[in-house]
């Protein structure tokens, strides 16, 4: 984690590995639901199209064909919000990279002696 911060860096990676699991298996299954809501719709139009009023089966087949198209539109919104989760956990993510610093160790003070021509020079170098 570019923070240097391992306990912050390991929970954004569980979080992200999760939500990028579910981002897949929640497209995975809005996919099936829409094969299913593509099937019945076929079956619906075959059958009408062979029939001059509706009968007990086209009807049921109505109500089939409803209800795969409302599973399917609730799997599509759930992919998608697990979609925006994931790309705001990695926005998040960037943000806290590059803009917290990693922590100090205490502050850190060096002093060093050089040698001049005309006598010395002390530096003296202090992190906080």
């Amino acid at each position: 984690h570019l923070q240097g911060q391992w306990r912050r860096g390991l929970f954004y990676e569980v979080v992200i590995a999760g939500l990028g699991t579910a981002a897949v298996w929640t497209y995975i299954r809005y996919d099936d639901s829409l094969y299913y809501y593509e099937r019945s719709r076929g079956r619906l139009a075959d059958e009408a199209a062979n029939q001059w009023q509706i009968t007990s089966d086209i009807r049921g087949l109505e109500i089939e064909q409803k209800r795969n198209y409302d599973e399917a539109e609730s799997r599509r919104i759930i992919a998608l919000a697990a979609q925006i989760a994931l790309g705001a956990m990695w926005t998040i993510n960037a943000v806290d990279a590059g803009f917290t610093l990693p922590p100090q160790r205490g502050s850190r003070v060096t002093v060093e002696a050089l040698p001049t021509p005309g006598g010395g020079q002390v530096l003296v170098r202090a992190s906080f």
